[in-house]
């Protein structure tokens, strides 16, 4: 399947990585097909809030001379309150950190 949809990285990881695995999962959501644990949500409009964390550049494989990827970090929320308490609390932890750092 991910062969016919030209999904070349998702193969080479099937065919290397993932090869002694006795199962793996797929979940669609629309035309999207992804190669995951999963699950997925039902359909996007349950996401109420999200929130782009950051972003990264990162090499296939972790080699240099692979193709660069984009890696994505983000959060979704069924709120917005739930993604503004969730975002109060990472800030509150990193505070706590920083200032811990500090003092040693």
């Amino acid at each position: 399947m991910c062969a016919d949809l030209k999904q070349t990285l998702k193969v080479e990881h099937i065919d290397g990585d993932l090869k002694d695995q006795p199962s793996l999962s797929f979940y669609r959501q629309g035309e999207f097909i992804d190669l995951c644990r999963g699950p997925h949500i039902p359909h996007a409009g349950k996401i109420g809030a999200f929130k782009v964390l950051s972003i990264a550049g990162a090499y296939w494989k972790n080699d240099a001379t692979r193709k660069q990827l984009q890696r994505l970090y983000a959060t979704a929320f069924f709120t917005q309150k739930e993604l503004d308490a969730y975002l109060t609390q990472i800030e509150e932890a990193r505070s706590v950190t920083i200032a811990c750092s500090e003092n040693s």
